[in-house]
C-alpha cells in the first residue's frame, strides 16, 4: 500500500511522534512531493539541517512533478482554490491514486476523497 505524507506528518514523524510513527508503519513505502522535501527542510532546526535532510531521504521516496502532474496542480488550485504548494502536494498524490494523509483539515476535509486524517 502506497500513500502520499504532507509536511506536517512528515515534521512529525522525524519529531518521533508515536502517531506520526505508527502511521508511516501501516504503508509499504511512503511518498512525498518536492514541495514537502523543502518544507521539511525550511523547518529543520538549526544545526540539524544535514540530520533532517539524511533521514527524509532515508524513509521517504520523494515524487518527480511531470507535466501532468503541474497541469493537475493548476486544475486543483484554481477549483479548489488551494494555495499553490497545497494543490501541487495533493496533485502529486491524486496522480498516482495514493491516499494524501495529512492533519492539514482547513485546506484537506476528512471527508474530501482520498485524505487520511489519521490524529
Amino acid at each position: 500500500m502506497f500513500c502520499v505524507f504532507d509536511s506536517n506528518i512528515v515534521i512529525d514523524y522525524l519529531n518521533g511522534l508515536p502517531d506520526a510513527l505508527r502511521e508511516y508503519a501501516a504503508y509499504d513505502t511512503v511518498y512525498i512531493s518536492p514541495i514537502t522535501w523543502v518544507e521539511c527542510q525550511v523547518k529543520s532546526p538549526p544545526g540539524l539541517e544535514a540530520a533532517t535532510m539524511d533521514a527524509i531521504d532515508r524513509d521517504f521516496t520523494r515524487l518527480e512533478l511531470g507535466d501532468a502532474c503541474l497541469k493537475l496542480s493548476l486544475h486543483l488550485r484554481r477549483t479548489l482554490r488551494l494555495k499553490l504548494p497545497d494543490a501541487m502536494i495533493l496533485a502529486a498524490a491524486r496522480e498516482h491514486g495514493w491516499t494524501l494523509v495529512t492533519r492539514n483539515t482547513k485546506d484537506f476535509p476528512a471527508a474530501m476523497p482520498g485524505i487520511r486524517v489519521p490524529y
